[in-house]
This record gives structure tokens, C-alpha cells and sequence, in this order.
């Protein structure tokens, strides 16, 4: 029930109800990547890659954060009247996902090449957060696309 109602929510927050609605598979990514940083802090009181599974718990609650950034800053829109709407808010929106996604290649460059895991399960655990950032990448990039068609699709009042 939480979940629908944040995705009605921010489906109407994006240009005052226009025909922009949340990713739901942004969404669901999101806590998919929570629920692996809860399985992580989990490991990490009795493992001997303590070093590892923290790093990879804190890229984790990183991207949480970063995720739900995104969508409050969908909310910039919904104070913006159409007729005010200029190009800024956009290039905020964008340099905000450019910035995910430089923080996402990161978390997956230090994947692919972590300290030696001495327990299978944290092999695991990193192959699944692999999967997890280039699924990531695939939806910042979607949502970058959607942004910049948003962009040229409107009304933009000329900056001074």
C-alpha cells in the first residue's frame, strides 16, 4: 500500500500531473539495493571480510540515497507553473543523475576488482550488487532520456 501510494504521489508531482510517471522499475531497484545493504549489515558482525561487506553496505545505503534524492527533486517541478518553467531545473536534474551515475561506475570498478573475499557468501553477495549497479546504469540512463525528451518537449520560458 506504501509503495502505490509513493508511486501515485510522485507520478503527479512531475510537471504539475503531466504524462511523466516514476519508473516503477527505478523503484523497485531501489529497495532491492536496500534490502542487500540489510542482508550485508547482517553478515558483518561475525565474517572475516568485514572490510569488504562494509564497503559494499555503505555503497548500498549510498545509492539508497541517491535514488531517493532523484525523486524528491522530481518535486522542484511540481512549485514551477508552466508558464515559469525554464531549462534550470532540468540541467539540475541532470547533473544530479550525471553524478549517480559517476558514483554507480565507482561502486562498480571497485566491485570488479575488490580485496580477496575469504567467504563464498561475500563473492556472492558481490556478484548480486554487480548485477544490481549495472541494472542501476541502464535506469539512470532511461531516466536521462526521458528528462532530456521532457526538456525539448516544453514550453521553456527564455532565461534572462
Amino acid at each position: 500500500m506504501r509503495k502505490l501510494f509513493f508511486v501515485v504521489l510522485m507520478s503527479f508531482v512531475f510537471f504539475n500531473s503531466r504524462a511523466y510517471a516514476i519508473d516503477t522499475k527505478l523503484f523497485d531497484l531501489r529497495n532491492r539495493i536496500f534490502d542487500e545493504s540489510k542482508e550485508l549489515k547482517a553478515l558483518l558482525s561475525g565474517s572475516k571480510d568485514v572490510v569488504i561487506l562494509a564497503s559494499m553496505f555503505n555503497s548500498c545505503l549510498i545509492a539508497t540515497l541517491q535514488i531517493d534524492a532523484y525523486f524528491h527533486m522530481l518535486g522542484i517541478f511540481e512549485s514551477i507553473k508552466e508558464k515559469d518553467l525554464t531549462a534550470a531545473p532540468f540541467e539540475f536534474i541532470l547533473s544530479w543523475l550525471d553524478q549517480i551515475k559517476s558514483f554507480n561506475n565507482l561502486n562498480l570498478k571497485n566491485l570488479t576488482s575488490p580485496a580477496e573475499a575469504t567467504v563464498p557468501t561475500t563473492q556472492a553477495h558481490i556478484e548480486k550488487l554487480k548485477e544490481y549497479f549495472v541494472e542501476f546504469n541502464s535506469g539512470i540512463k532511461t531516466e536521462i532520456d526521458t528528462i532530456l525528451m521532457l526538456k525539448k518537449s516544453s514550453k521553456l520560458k527564455r532565461e534572462r
